[in-house]
Order: C-alpha cells, then structure tokens, then sequence
C-alpha cells in the first residue's frame, strides 16, 4: 500500500463552487477571448459613432460596457448556484480526498474514484481553495482550510503536472 502524503475531509458549498466559478470565468481562454473580442468591437463602435456623430450608438456602447461586467458577475453567482443545486451527489457531503505519490482517491458515500496525476487536464489556485480539473470545466476542489500544510501541497500538486 502506497503512503499517504496528504488526508483531508471536507464538504463542497455554495462559496466553494462560486469560488470555482470564478476562477473559471477569469481563467478559462475562451472568456478571456471573448472579452477582448468584445472590448475590440465597444470601441471601434465607439470610435465609428463619435466620428459619424451618431451619438446613440456611442451611448449604447458605454452603456453596455458599464453593464456588462456587472452581467458578468450576475452570470457567474447565477451558474454556481445551478451547479451547486444541481450536483445532489456532492452537496453537502463528507468526502475523504487521499493524496499518494502516483494518484488521489477520493471517497464520499457514494463511492470511490481513484485519479491518476497525468489524467488531470489542469490545475488552478485562488486564496481559498486547489481546483483539480479532470475537464476543460470539471474539477475537484481542495479547500487550503482542510490542508495541514498548503505550501507543501502547493508544491507538491504543481509538481504532478
């Protein structure tokens, strides 16, 4: 039996999944692109309508651009509140994540899964919690409050990828 490195217990939330949320929407590529794609089209609109002195349009594109992130965030709390409500496996339950130096498992009372290093897509970090993703928009959450030493695991786990 291989030796445990590091054993925490947790229960996913509301302010975990936000927190993954997040975190995806400002790191994913393609939200990344589409904001600048959008920012690019907002002022060459901008630009266009104060040159053709069409002064709705310019309006309507410093209008959008004060609403939008304010969207945004509305579109960020609105699919982690979906997510959480939607994942009745994972809501409000134990789950047991067991680090080993080939692979995690995790167990919860519905099962085990057992997840190799090399099969994980990603791994991302904020000030609350490790994302583990197995796909471009699925992963695990590792609540640095449930770890005995984040430094050591923030160099192991970067270490796996």
């Amino acid at each position: 039996m291989m030796e445990k490195l590091f054993e925490i217990n947790e229960q996913y939330t509301y302010e975990d999944y936000l927190d993954l949320n997040k975190y995806y929407m400002t790191k994913s590529k393609r939200t990344i692109i589409s904001n600048i794609i959008l920012g690019i089209l907002l002022i060459f609109l901008a630009i266009i309508s104060f040159y053709l002195k069409n002064y709705s349009y310019l309006v309507f594109s410093i209008s959008f651009a004060v609403i939008y992130p304010i969207l945004l965030v509305f579109t960020i709390k609105r699919a982690a509140k979906k997510s959480y409500e939607s994942n009745k496996i994972a809501k409000n339950m134990d789950q047991n994540i067991t680090f080993y130096e080939e692979y995690f498992e995790i167990k919860n009372e519905v099962g085990n899964s057992k997840v190799h290093y090399d099969k994980l897509y990603s791994i991302g970090e904020t000030k609350r919690a490790f994302f583990l993703f197995i796909s471009f928009n699925q992963a695990f959450i590792v609540k640095k409050e449930a770890l005995n030493n984040v430094q050591e695991f923030s160099k192991f786990i970067y270490s796996k990828k």
